[in-house]
């Protein structure tokens, strides 16, 4: 009688752990991502780091007078975009966050300049088929640690669909392209 028995438990078992792997599967990638996320970001927090090299043509398209390429990001300013943006959306403080480069290797479009060195491009984060509106600082050499032109980013942010429509139909947005 135990030989009839003991089967169909070890039967009942393997179908119950059959069917908690999937799940237990989709547990185990989502805490290993928030793991990687919160790694990421905390390595992303520590210094100052190169988010892009701008393109001669895109300083022109800007209208800016230096010869410095490199677009910098504070760890100020990269914990600014993550806890600011987390706020309303934790993917969106993702997109702004992680996709930076991505908006600044496909910017086509500029807003007005609102105050002097802050130029405010607006990229797409094609593999997010999202916008970003990414603002940039150019320091000038007096003003600069370094003693040399700099551009830094200032803050970044999804910018929808409906915002931008809006802004091309009023004419607020020029192309870069």
């Amino acid at each position: 009688m135990s030989r009839l028995i003991q089967p169909q438990l070890v039967q009942y078992i393997v179908r119950a752990s059959a069917r908690s792997d999937s799940s237990d599967a989709a547990y185990f990638r989502a805490q290993h991502l928030e793991n990687w996320r919160r790694n990421n970001q905390f390595l992303l927090l520590l210094a100052d780091r190169l988010v892009f090299t701008l393109s001669d043509k895109l300083v022109a398209a800007l209208g800016a007078t230096t010869d410095a390429r490199a677009v910098m990001i504070s760890a100020e300013r990269q914990r600014h975009i993550l806890e600011r943006r987390a706020l309303v959306s934790q993917p969106d403080a993702d997109l702004a966050a992680h996709r930076i480069h991505e908006a600044l290797e496909d910017c086509g479009f500029l807003m007005p300049q609102r105050t002097q060195d802050i130029y405010e491009v607006i990229g797409c984060a094609s593999s997010a088929d999202r916008r970003i509106l990414v603002a940039l600082k150019l320091v000038p050499a007096a003003r600069s640690a370094t003693k040399q032109d700099e551009w830094w980013v200032q803050t970044a942010h999804p910018f929808g669909e409906k915002r931008f429509r809006r802004y091309m139909a009023s004419g607020k947005l020029r192309l870069l392209r």
